[in-house]
C-alpha cells in the first residue's frame, strides 16, 4: 500500500494544528471525566444527567448547533496542499447520505458556516443538493480551516438571534473538540461514541438552551444525536 503523504499546511500553522491536537485531548479527559462524574453522583445544579430527556423550555429558547466534518477527502495528488485536496468516491457517496439525514431529521440550518478548504466546500455542496428546497445562507468562512474550538465559537456565536438552527462544516481536531466542550447530556450510546471519534463525514447535533447564541456555554448542550457515514 503506497504510504499516505504528509498534509502541507500554510507556513506558521504547524504550531495552531499541535496546539487544536492538544486542546482536543484535553477536551475529551474532561469530558470523560465529566460524564463519570454525572453517572456515579447524578447531576450538580444546572447540570443534565447524560440520558435526560430534552429541556421543557421555551421554543424561543432553542437553538440547535450542528457540527459536521467533511467527508472523507482524496490524497492521489502529491502536488495538492492539504487546502485543495477534492473529495474522494467514498467521501461523495457519504456527504451526500449526511445530507439526506439531515432532510429525514427536518433540521434544515437557517445558516450554514462552512470553512473554505475545497474538501469543506464539496461536503456542503453535495449536503444543499440532498436537502433541497430553499437554500439557507451560507457564510464561506476562511477562518474555519483548522480552526480551533474557540475560532468557530467565536463565528457561531455572532448569529443573530432569528437563527435557530446553524451547521458549521469544518475540520478535526477543532470540530470534535468543539462537540465534547458543547455536550453536558445526550443518549449514553452517543455521547460514548463522540467521546472515541469524531470520523470524517459524521454529525452532531446539539440542542442548547439559549435564547441568543451568544448566551451559549460550555458543557450546557444535549447531544440529540451523533451519525456516522458507516451507520447510514
Amino acid at each position: 500500500m503506497r504510504p499516505r503523504p504528509c498534509a502541507s499546511v500554510k507556513g506558521g500553522q504547524g504550531p495552531a494544528v499541535v496546539a487544536a491536537v492538544v486542546a482536543a485531548v484535553v477536551a475529551a479527559v474532561v469530558f470523560v471525566l465529566r460524564a463519570v462524574m454525572v453517572v456515579r453522583h447524578g447531576p450538580r445544579q444546572g447540570v443534565s444527567r447524560l440520558d435526560a430527556p430534552l429541556w421543557s423550555c421555551k421554543l424561543g429558547d432553542m437553538r440547535t448547533l450542528m457540527l459536521l466534518r467533511h467527508a472523507k477527502s482524496s490524497w492521489d495528488d502529491p502536488d495538492l496542499g492539504d487546502h485543495e485536496r477534492p473529495l474522494n468516491k467514498r467521501g461523495t457517496r457519504d456527504a451526500s447520505r449526511m445530507g439526506a439525514l439531515i432532510a429525514d431529521l427536518e433540521l434544515t440550518p437557517d445558516v450554514v458556516l462552512c470553512s473554505d478548504a475545497v474538501r469543506a466546500r464539496a461536503t456542503l455542496t453535495l449536503v444543499l443538493s440532498a436537502l433541497g428546497g430553499e437554500a439557507p445562507q451560507v457564510n464561506v468562512e476562511p477562518r474555519l480551516y483548522l480552526a480551533e474550538p474557540a475560532a468557530i465559537m467565536e463565528l457561531v456565536r455572532a448569529l443573530p438571534a432569528e437563527c435557530r438552527r446553524c451547521l458549521v462544516v469544518a475540520h478535526n481536531p477543532g470540530i470534535h473538540s468543539l462537540a465534547l466542550e458543547m455536550t453536558g447530556s445526550g443518549e449514553r450510546k452517543a455521547v460514548a461514541a463522540l467521546a472515541v471519534k469524531f470520523p470524517t463525514g459524521a454529525l452532531a447535533v446539539i440542542d442548547l438552551d439559549a435564547d441568543t447564541w451568544r448566551g451559549t456555554r460550555p458543557g450546557t448542550g444535549r447531544l440529540r444525536r451523533f451519525a456516522q457515514p458507516k451507520e447510514l
